[in-house]
């Protein structure tokens, strides 16, 4: 099933950002847990 919102520009970026968030906290330390739960929360 396809939704209208999937076409959108700005549906695109923010799954683009999330991937890329992603790709950042598995490469932190282990040291900065707080970081990465708060950068998790954010990007979805």
């Amino acid at each position: 099933m396809n939704f209208n919102h999937e076409k959108l520009d700005v549906y695109q970026v923010s799954l683009e950002y999330t991937k890329e968030t992603f790709n950042v906290m598995e490469k932190m330390p282990s040291g900065y847990s707080y970081l990465k739960d708060q950068l998790k929360r954010a990007s979805l």
